[in-house]
């Protein structure tokens, strides 16, 4: 595709890297069945750890269709460090603090299977939380990745400037690829926002889970 402006020259847009934003929105009925489907119906898993795991299932899918085979993937969560840092952090200190860490999924070693991931998900961030894994930013400077980050149980919709709580709180676009998880506004679900480039997000939005499980 070609975009001209005003007279002046031709400029090329490579549709199939161009990055589109859409949210998912997981209500609090989706995540009561995101409990069951983990065999996990008492609350043992977390809900980011839930839509996590099942973003990333059809994530794995998206690019098994791309390259027409199963491949090891990564996923790099974003960490926040306050609490688990060797310094402390003030609890209201402004500014990020975080580091992102490889969660690996390996073709002949893991299963595919929603548990599978939730167990993988789990395990890695308590390893990487009490010291057994390291952050390895090496790897990830050297392989793709999909970024994830959760912005749930911050205090957003407490927010008042003045002009009262806000109705939707929602974020910009991405402009690359990246999961942003956030609370919705009854507080029980999680709205994603995903990123990905056009083609890719075709496909994972006709992923049967995404489907059956989001609005």
């Amino acid at each position: 595709m070609k975009v001209s402006s005003g007279g002046h020259s031709l400029v090329s847009v490579d549709q199939e890297a161009m990055v589109v934003t859409k949210r998912f929105r997981f209500n609090g009925t989706s995540m009561s069945k995101l409990r069951a489907k983990s065999g996990s119906a008492n609350g043992q898993h977390t809900r980011v750890t839930l839509v996590a795991s099942l973003i990333w299932k059809a994530l794995i899918t998206v690019d098994q269709v791309k390259c027409g085979s199963l491949r090891n993937r990564l996923l790099a969560p974003a960490m926040s460090l306050r609490g688990k840092a060797s310094s402390p952090v003030l609890e209201r200190s402004f500014g990020n603090v975080w580091a992102p860490y490889p969660i690996r999924f390996l073709q002949n070693e893991t299963g595919l299977e929603f548990g599978d991931l939730v167990d993988l998900i789990e395990d890695t961030t308590r390893n990487v939380i009490i010291g057994k894994l390291c952050l390895a930013h090496e790897e990830l400077e050297h392989n793709k990745f999909c970024i994830f980050t959760s912005w749930c149980r911050f205090p957003m919709y407490e927010a008042d400037f003045g002009w009262g709580k806000p109705y939707w709180v929602n974020t910009a676009g991405s402009s690359v690829e990246m999961v942003t998880l956030m609370d919705d506004k009854d507080g029980d679900g999680i709205e994603a926002w995903v990123s990905l480039n056009q083609k890719e997000m075709y496909v994972f939005g006709s992923d049967q889970d995404i489907l059956d499980l989001t609005s």
